[in-house]
């Protein structure tokens, strides 16, 4: 059984995607607890010490979570999809680097084989993969 009352949540929730010549990366750096930081989202809690973080570091996971959209060719009504998907890493003192592709996906769809100007539908999508 999990105790929820240990989680602590992150309340931003817009972050940055800087595009670049051919990728678009998001970044995102887990420091030491700052008392200061946490008072103002939480004004009873008070930060531990460098040295007790660093104790039960291997103890702490970060979750990351996205929307995650896809093509779904056999619903012509309604092709673009959702899912909710996750990503765990585990916390240590040695930089961790995750790299993932955020890409701008299109299709051109027909409602018929046969006749190529009887219902068309040109959607995009948005793709995330860790690499």
């Amino acid at each position: 059984m999990d105790d929820n009352s240990r989680w602590r949540c992150a309340k931003r929730t817009n972050f940055t995607i800087v595009k670049g010549v051919n990728v678009s990366t998001i970044g995102l750096a887990v420091g030491f607890c700052d008392n200061f930081t946490l008072r103002s989202l939480y004004p009873n809690l008070t930060c531990k010490t460098v040295a007790e973080s660093q104790q039960i570091l291997p103890f702490i996971s970060f979750m990351l979570g996205h929307l995650e959209q896809y093509l779904d060719v056999a619903d012509f009504a309604q092709p673009i999809k959702f899912n909710l998907k996750s990503y765990s890493f585990k916390l240590s003192m040695q930089y961790k680097f995750a790299e993932f592709s955020v890409g701008l996906n299109s299709a051109l769809l027909q409602d018929s084989p046969l006749y190529t100007n009887y219902d068309e539908k040109n959607v995009s999508y948005v793709s995330v993969k860790l690499n």
